[in-house]
């Protein structure tokens, strides 16, 4: 097990250095690479998906200067998104977050989307847990 966290960290670590550059890359990232699930779903936006109540805990002390999406009425992941998604990719990644949710797999999902300057409740579908997406978009 441990060589696939660290095979996993390293691998964050070289995708944040690519897309970010080495010399932006601080210690919240540094704490943020050993959270969660990361998915990289384009050139500017990344998410990170809690896997576990700690972690969620972890990812809520991070979150300043990301935008952080948390289910309202069942359990489920804290999600952090870096970089600036257009509505149509927040939708996507509100999906994303549901499917991680103790919520009915086909039913809708209130999930709280707070930025530095918003809040407001989103509700959405779980996306499906075979979306190739999913594979297509993860850091490991």
């Amino acid at each position: 097990g441990c060589v696939l966290i660290e095979k996993a960290y390293a691998n964050r670590v070289r995708d944040a250095f690519s897309h970010l550059g080495k010399d932006v890359v601080g210690l919240t990232q540094f704490r943020l690479f050993g959270l969660g699930r990361h998915l990289r779903m384009d050139e500017d936006v990344k998410v990170i998906v809690g896997r576990n109540f700690e972690e969620n805990e972890q990812l809520v002390t991070l979150a300043e200067g990301r935008v952080r999406i948390d289910p309202v009425d069942v359990m489920g992941p804290t999600t952090l998104v870096e970089g600036n998604p257009s509505e149509e990719q927040l939708l996507v990644i509100c999906s994303l977050a549901a499917r991680y949710c103790d919520g009915e797999p086909d039913g809708e999902i209130r999930l709280r989307v707070a930025s530095q300057d918003d809040e407001r409740i989103v509700r959405v579908l779980p996306m499906a847990k075979d979306d190739p997406r999913i594979l297509e978009w993860r850091i490991d």
